[in-house]
Formats: structure tokens, sequence, C-alpha cells
């Protein structure tokens, strides 16, 4: 599977004819968000990359934090850990060390799930994966919020989103946002 790239839509300098951002109402900050109400339910966002070749995740409305669609994981004994790759984020430009994620998350039943954030250097091979931090996913929509450091001598990398569970469950993550601190 190949990785879409395009440029990053972090700065107003992006050429007219890359996709912009879907924004939420609220994030006059927020250089790129991604609410996947207007993606393809049953599809990958457009420019996400799933690095497996599994049909999860994949835009669905059965769950949204608001509005009409959600990014859902499934996990089961056929999907094991699926995981979601954000578009590159060029950083070469950022004057600061890290970039600040924010999302929601919630999941379908109370099993316990957890939700492993990391970045890449290149999404199509799951050994690049450097690990962040692990969330443990909870019953009911919540907002989460964290410092991705800035990958070193590299002109951009790519933040993951990996779901974990010893069940079967459905995780969902919403209203992506990431800006520079």
């Amino acid at each position: 599977i190949s990785a879409k790239r395009r440029p990053s839509c972090l700065w107003p300098s992006a050429p007219a004819s890359s996709p912009s951002p879907t924004t939420l109402p609220t994030s006059n900050e927020v250089p790129a968000c991604f609410n996947f109400d207007s993606e393809d339910i049953e599809e990958m966002p457009n420019y996400w990359i799933r690095p497996y070749g599994s049909i999860y995740p994949r835009v669905y409305n059965s769950a949204p934090y608001q509005s009409s669609h959600s990014l859902e994981f499934y996990v089961s004994n056929e999907h094991h850990n699926p995981m979601a790759v954000m578009p590159f984020l060029e950083t070469n430009n950022l004057t600061s060390q890290s970039v600040s994620l924010s999302f929601n998350m919630n999941k379908q039943y109370d099993y316990e799930s957890y939700l492993a954030i990391g970045i890449m250097s290149n999404p199509n091979d799951s050994s690049t994966f450097q690990h962040i931090a692990t969330i443990q996913v909870p019953y009911t929509w919540t907002s989460k919020q964290l410092m991705i450091p800035i990958l070193e001598n590299e002109d951009g990398m790519y933040i993951a989103f990996k779901v974990h569970s010893p069940y079967n469950n459905t995780v969902y993550i919403d209203n992506v946002a990431i800006r520079e601190c």
C-alpha cells in the first residue's frame, strides 16, 4: 500500500490544489483538523493510511462525537491491532520541538481497550512506529491532548493511532487536531 503524500495544511503556502482539512467550527488556532464528516462511510479518510491490508479502521456513522462520522477501529480475532496513520506532517518549518495532538475517543463496549499513539517515518513499515503514549479508552466520549515530539533530522513525520484489546471491541476517534506548540 503506498502512502498518499500531500502538502501540509499547516501553512498558508500549501498549493491551492491540495485538499483543505475538515475544520472544526471553533478551531481558529488549530492548523489541521479532521472530523471525518465529509468522508465516505466504510473508507479510510482522504490522505490517511491503513498500513495493514484490513478493512479497519474506517469512517463510520454509528457513534460520532458530534455531527455524523467518526473513525472506527474494530478489534476481533481477524482484525488485530488496527492502525490509522495521519497524513504526512511537514515539520521542517516549525519553530517548536513538538506539536499538540488532540482528539475525542470512545468505545462501544465496556471492555478493556487501549489506544497507542506513535510517530512513524514510514507509514507502510510498522517497525518505524515509535511509541509515544498508551491511553485506556473510556466507555464515554472523552477529550485527550498529547504533546508529540518532532523527529530530528527529518522533513516530517506521520502520527499513528493503533488500538489494542484482548476482547472484540470497537474504538472510535473523532475531531483529531494538530497544532504547533
